[in-house]
């Protein structure tokens, strides 16, 4: 298990898909995220729909909500996250509803499925929860069924329930256990569970840039603009929707239930976007806001609601208008990738085609094994070859425990090479200084090639007698090595 990695469930969905047609392209690993971006557009428009006057479904108005919706889902990467927070949404909109024994419980099960495809937002989500449950039992619910007793261990029998495949693999995949808890050890260390960014503001652009002539600046500049926007937007809902809700019950009066369960998802939700304030991010805590306004003006007059859901559009493509990075034909290309035919930016293909350089070079046997570090996993996948190292996204400081471990695991499985990525002046994400020791271990007991060095990268080179098709023992017993003879230890 990759410290740094997902929880296992949408890689076990996306693997299960890939058995299922007995194929592995990138297509199939599209259809893996496109199937969960649907399932969360549903669950979304079936939340809206709920909420449409006498239940009466506007279709004009649905397929307003959904391309809105669409835009803000269209992140592959984070989709999972997405149809997770919303169906999160959804069940907590049920247990403040109508609070019986089967929505508690349908709660609990998807907490924990929620676990599985994500422990942070399974986190957000159970105080989400309790909060739920501590309000219905507050206000004296009339189709509260249970106490408050009942309703803590309906819930946690369902949380067991859908976290059952993980505890499954706790018990039976072997050292999946002990990488669960140090992941956790690692976030611990770290302090963080994301590099932070500065947080985005309105006033964050540039007014010249956004009204220049050169395209590309101007809509960098607008993404800006946005992302302030409906990050400010956030902050404002939460704070607003936590004091309405407090002077409600002070007063006695009841809140409809999703506004009820909007508060306290985005309460626990919003240190999210906060850890990492990026659009991507800010995305997790602004589709239940989108959700949640959308629906409460569904009942409106026609000619309101549509121009509102109008306005949101324009808004929101106004956002995302660079988001895949290829807005034009001059700056976008075509890459071939096992078979695959992708589209991709000029500047991310010139650092595949880098990668592919250096492996055609240093590793061209199917079993040569190889690192680019810190923060091209892909490149492992799209060769098809395995990591000498867990950490395939090496950007937080390591605890000194951990660097040894991946100390031992390159002298195990002896890369034919390691390339290190070096951001820009002296950052402090930079791998020197985020895995000092393991960067002095390479430093030391890798050659450096002084035929070509590939720009942007330091690249290190296994020495011959430590290649996996030399023998490490000399005659006398002694390894010629000097990773087995405990030379050059850092």
């Amino acid at each position: 298990m990759d410290y740094s990695s997902y929880d296992p469930g949408r890689y076990y969905w996306t693997a299960a898909l890939m058995w299922l047609f007995g194929d592995s392209d990138f297509f199939l690993y599209r259809v893996g995220a496109a199937t969960f971006q649907f399932l969360g557009l549903y669950v979304s428009l079936l939340i809206i729909s709920y909420h449409q006057k006498n239940r009466k479904v506007d279709i004009f108005y649905l397929m307003l909500c959904s391309m809105v919706l669409c835009i803000w889902m269209s992140t592959y990467l984070l989709s999972f996250n997405y149809t997770v927070l919303v169906c999160l949404f959804f069940v907590l909109i049920r247990v403040v509803g109508v609070p019986c024994k089967q929505n508690i419980f349908i709660a609990g099960i998807a907490l924990g499925l929620a676990a599985v495809f994500g422990r942070n937002l399974a986190v957000y989500g159970a105080f989400a929860y309790l909060c739920a449950l501590a309000w219905t039992h507050l206000e004296r619910n009339e189709k509260l069924e249970t106490t408050v007793f009942q309703s803590i261990y309906i819930g946690f029998f369902g949380i067991c329930l859908g976290y059952l495949p993980v505890l499954c693999m706790f018990l039976f995949v072997s050292g999946f256990f002990q990488a669960f808890i140090k992941s956790i050890q690692l976030l611990v260390d770290a302090g963080s569970t994301n590099i932070p960014l500065r947080l985005p503001m309105p006033w964050h652009f540039s007014w010249g840039q956004l009204v220049s002539s050169d395209t590309a600046l101007s809509l960098r500049e607008s993404r800006k603009l946005g992302t302030g926007l409906f990050f400010v937007l956030n902050v404002v809902a939460i704070l607003s929707l936590a004091i309405w809700l407090t002077i409600k019950k002070f007063r006695g009066e009841r809140v409809i239930p999703i506004v009820v369960a909007l508060t306290f998802l985005l309460l626990f939700s919003l240190h999210y976007p906060f850890s990492r304030a990026s659009l991507v991010k800010i995305a997790l805590t602004t589709i239940p806001v989108l959700i949640t306004t959308l629906a409460l003006v569904s009942s409106f007059h026609i000619f309101i609601k549509c121009g509102l859901a109008i306005l949101v559009l324009a808004m929101s493509l106004f956002t995302f208008n660079t988001m895949d990075h290829c807005t034009s034909q001059e700056n976008c290309t075509e890459i071939v990738i096992r078979g695959d035919v992708l589209n991709t930016s000029i500047r991310k293909y010139r650092k595949l085609e880098r990668i592919n350089h250096i492996v055609n070079a240093y590793a061209p046997g199917e079993e040569d094994s190889f690192a680019v570090l810190p923060a091209m996993a892909f490149s492992n996948a799209q060769w098809q070859r395995e990591s000498p190292i867990n950490s395939l996204y090496a950007v937080f400081p390591r605890a000194k425990w951990h660097q040894k471990e991946e100390i031992e695991r390159i002298k195990k499985n002896r890369p034919a090479f390691i390339a290190v990525q070096e951001a820009e002046g002296e950052s402090p994400w930079n791998y020197r200084h985020t895995n000092p020791l393991v960067y002095e271990f390479i430093k030391n007991n890798f050659d450096e090639p002084d035929a070509w060095e590939p720009p942007g990268y330091e690249l290190f080179t296994i020495p011959r007698a430590c290649e996996k098709s030399e023998s490490v023992i000399s005659e006398n017993g002694v390894s010629d090595c000097p990773w087995f003879s405990g030379d050059h230890e850092p």
